[in-house]
């Protein structure tokens, strides 16, 4: 039977890094634009009458775009008093994950290193990491939220999602500073989906409701930058040698284009020489290129693991 995973939540900030091979290109963001103006609404049920007709009122509601990732929005209360709240979107921030692997006795230790890079505008506010296990455990950590992410949010149901959230009122990390986590699993290393968010202040305004119109026409979830990275992957511990090498073969290209190999050339010779009687070579040379900082500690931990002669 399988142990659980351990997922150690180790937290240090340091305002640089050792980049662990060669430099990943940013966490994506989608583009997503947020609509500004004036809002089309009907008239809001306000009450009855005397007589028992119905009451409307016009809330107006608008959203101004005031740059920087935020935005005032503007409606009329329920007494025809003008009322504002401000609000900040969760992308305004960029962010490089780097992740490495060791093994420490069958089980592996995952690192991810979560640069919030200087020309953020937010602080980090969490990082989030798909993994396909069975079983997870976390070691708490006073300074952060741990929690699975429900499969039903769109975007986060293949499997089990995990979000590391940053408590602000016990640490920040602030642009140019990082974020480590380490988590251990007895599943060999796959690639994974992995995102991570802006802090955000808490929506201040009116103590009476917004219109749900604005619920409507803010984004959620799905603006938070997103990419890939390495993480546990049970699906591969059953693979045949010859099918994590057809496994390595078919995501070297999607390696490339994240940033973790050099070119297109170096890209390359691995597609040539993946084959189960040049094994030991690529490993050899995978450990010289990482040195080199021509590939990223992904590659290597990916081409060390799953190429590995116990595995």
């Amino acid at each position: 039977m399988k142990k659980y995973i351990a997922l150690i939540a180790c937290l240090t900030l340091t305002a640089g890094s050792v980049t662990l091979g060669k430099e990943r290109l940013p966490l994506q963001k989608g583009g997503i634009k947020i609509k500004t103006g004036a809002l089309a609404v009907p008239p809001q049920l306000a009450g009855f009458d005397k007589s028992g007709n119905p009451i409307y009122r016009e809330t107006q509601p608008e959203i101004v775009d005031q740059g920087g990732g935020k935005y005032l929005l503007k409606w009329k209360g329920s007494r025809g008093e003008p009322l504002s709240a401000v609000y900040e979107r969760s992308d305004m921030i960029d962010v490089v994950v780097e992740a490495a692997v060791s093994d420490d006795g069958g089980q592996f230790e995952y690192r991810y290193k979560v640069r919030n890079l200087e020309s953020s505008l937010q602080g980090l506010g969490g990082f989030a990491i798909q993994t396909f296990s069975r079983s997870v455990a976390s070691k708490r950590d006073p300074r952060i939220y741990f929690g699975k992410m429900s499969n039903l949010i769109p975007g986060f149901r293949e499997d089990q999602w995990f979000r590391f959230g940053i408590l602000e009122d016990k640490m920040n990390v602030n642009p140019g500073h990082e974020v480590e986590l380490i988590i251990s699993s007895p599943d060999p290393p796959g690639l994974v989906e992995c995102t991570a968010d802006g802090a955000r202040p808490l929506m201040k305004g009116a103590e009476e409701e917004m219109p749900e119109v604005f619920s409507a026409n803010l984004p959620g979830y799905e603006i938070w930058p997103r990419g890939w990275t390495i993480g546990p992957d049970s699906r591969l511990t059953n693979l045949s040698r010859n099918g994590r090498v057809k496994y390595l073969q078919e995501h070297l290209p999607e390696m490339l284009r994240f940033g973790w190999i050099e070119d297109q050339q170096m890209m390359r010779w691995y597609v040539d020489n993946l084959k189960p009687e040049k094994i030991s070579e690529v490993r050899s040379r995978a450990q010289e290129d990482f040195n080199r900082q021509q590939i990223t500690s992904e590659v290597l931990a990916l081409v060390t693991y799953l190429l590995s002669p116990s595995q």
